[in-house]
């Protein structure tokens, strides 16, 4: 049986990893190729409950415990490429499972999603590049698998992330802004291809969905529903010149008058879908601190727990549209049929929402806008969207088919690498 490493990922309590986890694993499934999956977690005992019905290990990343001791963890990435670059002419083991799966998989696949960037600072960046170069230094093929990459900024980055993207087998980019950011550092790869993000391929998971309805006493009865999904984060990305504290009350202000706005203009109903529920990023908070300046809250249905993108992708299913401030909530959506409007905060939304699916004018950028702008321009996005929706879903409908194409791509050159390794070996 052969065998994959998922790099780039853990932490699938972020529905947006969990959709491009899933929908890998999912596409491979698909191929009905005989293939044991390894990933590596941040928080290995939360990502084993979530994965429990796949085929799917979880392993401890490591490196992550060391974080806290800057010689402690200098000394154990030292230590890490010493063994595995030994392990290469000897039979060396690690005491490290997670070091270990490097020397045994067949192919190494990287879903750092838009981690191999500057904007999340260099800390984020690094890590995603350690478990990449890891599987490098142990030979084996690595392929990283429809990423956003980019911006880069300073030399010492630009150089570390040169040297080691050159040496994998195959990058494939999910839009084409990032092969601009990769030609800007003067990066250049035989094996770069623009395809689709492996969160298309996500499968809804309908029977659990009926249970989490009836557990959140949520009655799906003839009203329509609007899906709101908001990020516990992207009021720092507002240009309004206030602390972050000031613009959080500032955005939780703006965003319940959106919501009673929503309700008295049109009658339907919200519900509030977290998408991602984590210790440092909480949705299903904010959702709750909206919720609670609301003035017609007998309108509104607040989701309270975590589920996993499967399960919010069939709710997805029953909306009339949805407002998504996380990108793969709104590809969630979108890629069952539904008309979403998005904030962004990254070139990512533009680059796959707009130019290829044709929504570019349902995604309003809010690095250039205060609150109250972003809210206004929301609130017009939003009456268009109403208005368009049946032509809108037909353009969704015909786009989206192309885009899990693109993504079942994704996996035929995964799988064309794993092949390639295994008869090496």
């Amino acid at each position: 049986m052969k065998r994959i490493l998922i790099t780039g990922a853990g932490n699938l309590r972020n529905n947006g990893i969990y959709a491009m986890v899933v929908g890998v694993y999912q596409g491979f499934l698909q191929k009905n190729c005989s293939t044991k999956f390894y990933m590596l977690s941040a928080r290995k005992k939360e990502d084993e409950d979530i994965l429990q019905n796949t085929n799917i290990t979880v392993l401890e990343k490591h490196w992550f415990l060391r974080r806290k001791n800057k010689f402690f963890f200098a000394f154990g990435v030292f230590e890490d490429i010493f063994l595995l670059a030994l392990g290469r002419f000897f039979n060396i083991k690690s005491k490290q499972q997670s070091l270990n799966v490097y020397k045994t998989c067949d192919l190494v696949i990287d879903l750092s999603g838009d981690s191999i960037s500057s904007d999340y600072g260099n800390y984020s960046l690094f890590f995603a590049l350690y478990e990449i170069f890891l599987g490098i230094v142990a030979k084996r093929k690595v392929i990283l698998l429809g990423q956003t990459l980019g911006p880069f900024k300073g030399k010492l980055t630009r150089l570390i992330t040169k040297y080691i993207l050159k040496r994998t087998d195959k990058i494939v980019l999910r839009e084409e802004k990032s092969k601009e950011y990769l030609d800007k550092i003067g990066f250049s790869h035989n094996n770069i291809v623009l395809s689709g993000d492996n969160a298309f391929l996500l499968e809804p998971d309908f029977d659990s969905a009926k249970k989490v309805l009836s557990k959140e006493n949520i009655v799906l009865d003839d009203s329509k529903l609007i899906g709101f999904s908001p990020s516990c984060l992207i009021y720092n990305w507002f240009k309004d010149p206030l602390s972050s504290e000031d613009k959080q009350k500032e955005y939780l202000r703006q965003l319940s008058l959106l919501i009673d706005s929503l309700i008295m203009k049109y009658h339907y109903k919200i519900v509030f879908i977290p998408h991602v529920v984590l210790p440092y990023g909480d949705d299903s908070k904010i959702c709750r601190e909206i919720y609670n300046n609301v003035k017609n809250k007998d309108m509104v249905h607040l989701i309270e727990n975590y589920y996993n993108g499967s399960v919010l992708k069939a709710i997805m299913s029953r909306l009339h549209f949805m407002i998504a401030f996380r990108m793969h909530a709104a590809i969630n959506a979108l890629s069952i049929g539904v008309p979403t409007a998005c904030w962004a905060y990254n070139y990512k939304f533009q680059g796959i929402i707009g130019k290829k699916l044709g929504l570019s004018k349902y995604i309003i950028d809010i690095r250039e806008c205060t609150l109250k702008q972003g809210v206004e321009k929301l609130e017009s996005v939003v009456d268009n969207l109403n208005k368009d929706r049946q032509a809108t879903k037909i353009l969704i409908d015909k786009n989206v088919l192309k885009e899990k194409e693109k993504a079942m791509q994704n996996i035929e050159m995964a799988l064309e690498l794993l092949n390639q390794n295994s008869q090496n070996t």
